[in-house]
């Protein structure tokens, strides 16, 4: 399944670059703002909300789609959260670039690009959208390609957000430099209910002493927050649980406030 997303990934790419030169995006990423840093919002040490913004009418596309994102991004940076993340890749999302330059445009907070990163046009592509930080997976990427494409990230002046899967792929992004790495577990797999936050918490002392830890789960609610908050996360990613609920904003809210719960706190000390 993802080597099939991976070969559609690849074939909308080659498509963009003949459309779009990438001399044409580098000259677009040089005339915007710089990136802003997301480190000490994340480094605060409280247990951070990355807050992703997604469609809540999947029928939306274009302007409408993209304008509809970023009035839910700006109800997340209202209810408190650090940072928001969106996706851009078209074939498993329905997204574009335009999805993210609508939400820079209507947050003040660090932007995450999430896509399927394969080659630096697309780097280059994200920080002409606007984008602070990007996902880079390394289940898509061999570790050469990996290290390269964080390097690249980094002269862009953007942060990447490594995300790993098992002990091997930490391994691999631990070699990279990467302050930020992402645990992503499988919903799908959980055994009775609370194998995301297990298999968190025996990977995340795995992690550099010297790079913040994301629990990218999608967690659901403040109870789940203080549960990633105690296996070591200094920040969650928080998805579709925000996009159903009728009040973002103070859903939002509820999250941040359990991020500094000194039950969280406690443990993280």
């Amino acid at each position: 399944m993802l080597q099939a997303v991976l070969g559609a990934v690849r074939r909308d790419v080659d498509s963009r670059m003949r459309d779009t030169p990438l001399d044409l995006v580098k000259e677009r990423a040089e005339r915007i703002p710089g990136p802003r840093n997301p480190l000490p919002a994340l480094a605060g040490g409280e247990v951070c909300v990355i807050a992703e913004v997604s469609p809540v009418d999947l029928t939306k596309a274009g302007a409408e789609r993209s304008n509809e994102l970023a009035q839910l991004a700006g109800e997340f940076e209202a209810g408190g959260a650090h940072c928001v993340s969106v996706w851009t890749d078209q074939q498993a999302h329905g997204a574009s670039m335009r999805d993210l330059a609508a939400v820079r445009a209507g947050v003040d907070i660090p932007v995450l690009a999430r896509d399927f990163i394969l080659c630096s046009y697309q780097l280059w592509e994200a920080r002409a959208a606007g984008a602070d930080m990007v996902l880079i997976m390394a289940s898509c990427l061999e570790p050469q390609a990996l290290v390269s494409l964080v390097e690249r990230t980094m002269s862009l002046g953007m942060v990447p957000v490594v995300q790993v899967r098992d002990e091997r792929e930490l391994a691999t992004a631990a070699t990279c430099g990467a302050t930020l790495i992402a645990i992503h577990t499988d919903r799908s797999r959980e055994s009775g209910g609370d194998h995301g936050r297990r298999r968190f918490a025996e990977l995340a002392p795995l992690v550099p002493s010297g790079s913040l830890r994301i629990a990218d789960v999608g967690v659901r609610d403040p109870h789940e927050l203080i549960e990633f908050g105690q296996a070591g996360a200094d920040a969650v990613v928080v998805g579709t649980t925000l996009t159903s609920t009728k009040q973002p904003k103070a859903a939002v809210h509820d999250l941040v406030t359990a991020g500094s719960h000194p039950a969280v706190r406690h443990a993280r000390q």
